[in-house]
């Protein structure tokens, strides 16, 4: 008769340790291996999940959680190695020991400070504040490494080209002197030895700091239309253009000399694009507005 299969299941929280242990079966012994899911972190807990059968001939996967809280859950360490685990939600993370595996294996868990052989980097969300003519911009972060490491880049969309605004320092914080425009903002973090690494990336409208147009007006000034625009800063430079959708041809009002937030348009009738623009000093377009302005009746609007 066959023999018959055991699983043997212990667990041992009180001391920090829990145990799977897959029965040899001696038809198979080669495909026997053995689970000890010691806890580095005592808040722990590690379960099997799925249906496997014996010996191994399915992939085993485990799921951690930790009491601690998503935040501090940052790996696994199996076999003396740390490791990324797969299908992070929350404070549950899982790993996967593949079909066929033999032989002993340790599996732990638990937060960065707790994994002696190595560092661990994680980048945890981007912050920025607008300055004078600029965006500074950091990243909140998590490490055991005194002395991590930070790169910054940004990715133009319009001319799909990466700009590397700040390389390789100890600041997770950089000012960015961008022109406006749509971005994808990138951020690197390794450890001092650099063998840790990580990074993160969002969508990011840039604007330059409180060099941004705060305020606009067009309306009638007698026969004349009067244009108005302000911008944070006060020394931001203010253009303003106009668009003939008639002829399909701009008229610049103004130059980059301009200090007035105020000009008068003599237009004929037709239909037109209103367009504002703020510069900072050094001479980046910081900020646009544009608007449809239809030149028949004398008409007032604010923005």
């Amino acid at each position: 008769m066959k023999k018959g299969l055991a699983i043997i299941i212990s667990t041992m929280l009180m001391v920090g340790q829990s145990s799977f242990v897959f029965a040899e079966d001696t038809s198979k012994e080669e495909s026997t291996y053995t689970v000890d899911t010691t806890l580095i972190c005592n808040a722990a807990t590690v379960t099997p999940i799925g249906v496997y059968t014996y010996p191994s001939e399915q992939s085993a996967t485990y799921t951690l959680t930790n009491a601690y809280g998503g935040e501090d859950v940052v790996g696994f360490e199996v076999d003396g190695k740390l490791v990324e685990g797969t299908n992070k939600s929350g404070n549950t993370m899982e790993y996967t020991f593949p079909a066929g595996t033999v032989g002993n294996h340790t599996l732990g868990a638990g937060i960065a400070s707790d994994f002696p052989d190595g560092y661990y980097v994680q980048l945890k969300g981007f912050t920025w504040e607008y300055r004078g003519d600029s965006i500074a911009v950091g990243s909140a972060y998590y490490t055991q490494d005194s002395n991590p490491q930070f790169k910054w880049e940004v990715y133009d969309i319009a001319k799909n080209e990466w700009t590397t605004i700040q390389d390789w320092s100890s600041s997770n914080w950089v000012d960015w002197k961008g022109e406006n425009g749509d971005y994808w903002l990138h951020c690197s973090m390794r450890s001092e030895d650099k063998l840790a690494t990580t990074s993160q990336t969002m969508a990011f409208h840039y604007v330059a700091g409180n060099s941004q147009i705060t305020g606009t007006y067009a309306g009638w000034d007698a026969d004349k239309i009067l244009l108005g625009v302000t911008a944070g800063n006060s020394d931001a430079t203010l253009q303003f253009k106009i668009y003939n959708l008639d002829t399909k041809q701009w008229v610049y009002l103004t130059d980059s000399k301009n200090t007035s937030n105020w000009i008068t348009w003599s237009p004929e009738q037709g239909n037109y694009w209103v367009h504002y623009e703020s510069y900072t000093p050094d001479g980046r377009l910081a900020d646009t507005r544009t608007y449809c302005f239809a030149v028949n009746t004398p008409t007032i609007f604010t923005n």
